[in-house]
């Protein structure tokens, strides 16, 4: 029988704080029964898990979703794949589909912003998209082609970033028809804060472009798709190739996409056309136009066809904005099917076949 006088007051102490500790740190053996259910709970929620992923991914084939798509969307918006296909994800497909996006117009949008499934279609998706249709009069069809270069225009709230921005673009005496156009064309624009749109408007004041002009909205959308600090180094772009600021304002009254554009592909043209179309710099300045087209593709192929008829005395002087404005057909009547002794010769020479 133990007897506490046989031990030590001090080692009884010291027995009793181990005793404590051990009592505290170890942790229960688990039975045997939870070391069986265990598995068998998460095997189960696995095998539930796995036929949400399959439902889902069945419902997006139905509605044409490619495989590189549902791949994408599992990468992008993996938690959509766990959601209810009856109740959540059905409903919403089955909406856009019946207000115009169909086939791989659906599957494009979603693919852009997977969010839009995510979204409440009771509370944001149906409310947001008839807000759009009836505050703008627009069409199912004009409707469609505003989401698809703007998705996220579904999931923003947007009587708190729309309406307001119409609001101060309508007080600064931008007709509404102007406004609907430039949703039209770029919704973003319009998906910014007030701040911004106010900054925007001004700066194109600033260069002189009437608010009631028709083309004050496509200035508008080249300002607002730069930061403040990159629109000031773009304008410093141009002044380096010889622009004014009286330039740069008939440029942005006359042909401001122009301003949008990458300072690779303006050092680029402006050289072409100076070095090797032999232009006077203030011409090229004089016709921002020449910029919009494709150097590649338009530009240079069009110029050595007509640089190569000057060379054998078939072709006087030409307009080069003549020369790119044309369309595609009447080009070639006039450039190279009027020569057919050098036809084959001038294809081959637009085509790339030739080179100079």
């Amino acid at each position: 029988m133990f007897k506490m006088s046989n031990y030590p007051l001090k080692s009884l102490f010291y027995f009793l704080q181990i005793r404590s500790i051990a009592t505290k740190t170890l942790k229960p053996v688990a039975t045997a029964t939870e070391l069986v259910s265990k598995p068998k709970t998460q095997e189960k929620r696995d095998k539930i898990s796995s036929e949400k992923e399959e439902s889902v991914i069945t419902l997006l084939k139905k509605h044409n979703f490619t495989d590189t798509q549902i791949a994408i969307l599992e990468k992008k918006s993996p938690q959509i794949f766990r959601f209810k296909v009856e109740s959540i994800l059905e409903p919403k497909l089955n909406f856009l589909n019946e207000n115009g996006f169909v086939g791989s117009l659906l599957s494009d949008v979603i693919v852009k912003n997977p969010s839009i499934l995510r979204y409440s279609l009771v509370n944001q998706l149906i409310p947001n998209y008839e807000y759009l249709r009836e505050l703008m009069k627009i069409d199912q069809s004009t409707s469609v082609a505003v989401v698809r270069k703007a998705p996220r225009i579904l999931t923003k709230d947007l009587r708190k970033f729309l309406q307001p921005n119409i609001d101060v673009l309508l007080g600064e005496g931008i007709p509404m028809s102007n406004i609907l156009k430039l949703l039209t064309l770029h919704p973003t624009s319009l998906l910014q804060s007030v701040d911004r749109i106010q900054y925007g408007v001004a700066t194109v004041r600033e260069y002189g472009v009437e608010r009631s002009e028709n083309m004050f909205i496509y200035a508008f959308r080249v300002v607002m798709s730069m930061t403040e600090s990159n629109w000031k180094k773009k304008m410093g772009i141009f002044k380096s190739l010889g622009w004014s600021d009286k330039d740069i304002a008939s440029t942005m009254a006359h042909g401001p996409s122009c301003l949008a554009l990458s300072e690779e592909k303006l050092r680029r043209a402006f050289e072409f056309f100076v070095k090797t179309m032999d232009l006077k710099p203030e011409d090229v300045i004089n016709n921002p136009i020449l910029f919009t087209y494709s150097l590649d593709k338009r530009t240079i192929p069009r110029c050595k066809v007509v640089m190569a008829l000057k060379e054998e005395n078939l072709l006087k002087d030409l307009s080069i904005p003549t020369l790119l404005s044309m369309n595609e057909d009447k080009f070639a009547q006039k450039f190279i099917l009027k020569h057919p002794t050098h036809s084959s010769s001038l294809w081959n020479l637009y085509r790339g076949a030739v080179p100079v």
